[in-house]
């Protein structure tokens, strides 16, 4: 347990410290054409594109005002249901005080009181965020696959947990997608003359 207490908060220092390393080579580098380091929040309502977007990002006042950090990639799911979900909250956003924005993998859109999930989620005035684990392409056999979530699951999430459902992404899938799928997509490589 203090293994991995440990390695969660270095894994959150860690990107402090790059965060911070980002904003001083910003500072030593000054109005250098081509470089800016934005020391502000971003406003998304201000971006033109977001008038043409049905689908908004969160902005800051979705958060409170507050920086809000990812914890709990994942629950245990045992015969189809979710078990221990309020202990491991409790544990990851009260005890060691980890994040409040919920970050699981997949195998929770298939239990059968995911429903109880997300009202627990909403009573602790929690987020949950993209759920983690789809990768188009690929097959059973790996924890990365691809499947089709049950008929509802989505609008489960949106009506329980309202603007604490924060949505999917596609976020940083690409290396993963290849590196999954990249047989399926490419003939095996070859060695030697004739390969050429």
């Amino acid at each position: 347990m203090v293994r991995v207490f440990r390695a969660c908060v270095f894994s959150q220092l860690g990107w402090v410290g790059l965060w911070v390393f980002v904003l001083a080579l910003g500072g030593a580098w000054g109005e250098e054409p081509g470089l800016r380091v934005y020391a502000h929040l971003l406003n998304p309502r201000e971006h033109p594109d977001d008038a043409r977007r049905a689908v908004k990002p969160p902005d800051w006042a979705r958060f409170g005002g507050r920086t809000r950090f990812t914890t709990l990639r994942s629950f245990r799911v045992e015969d189809g249901r979710i078990v221990g979900f309020r202990e491991e909250l409790d544990k990851y956003t009260q005890r060691f005080r980890l994040g409040d924005v919920i970050w699981p993998s997949y195998p929770i859109l298939f239990a059968s009181n995911l429903g109880e999930l997300a009202g627990e989620i909403r009573r602790r005035k929690l987020f949950l965020f993209d759920i983690w684990g789809y990768v188009p392409g690929s097959g059973p056999g790996s924890y990365w696959q691809q499947f089709h979530p049950p008929e509802g699951v989505f609008e489960l999430l949106e009506r329980k947990l309202s603007g604490r459902w924060l949505g999917m992404d596609v976020g940083s899938r690409t290396g993963v997608i290849s590196a999954v799928t990249r047989g399926r997509w490419s003939p095996p490589r070859r060695t030697g003359l004739r390969s050429i």
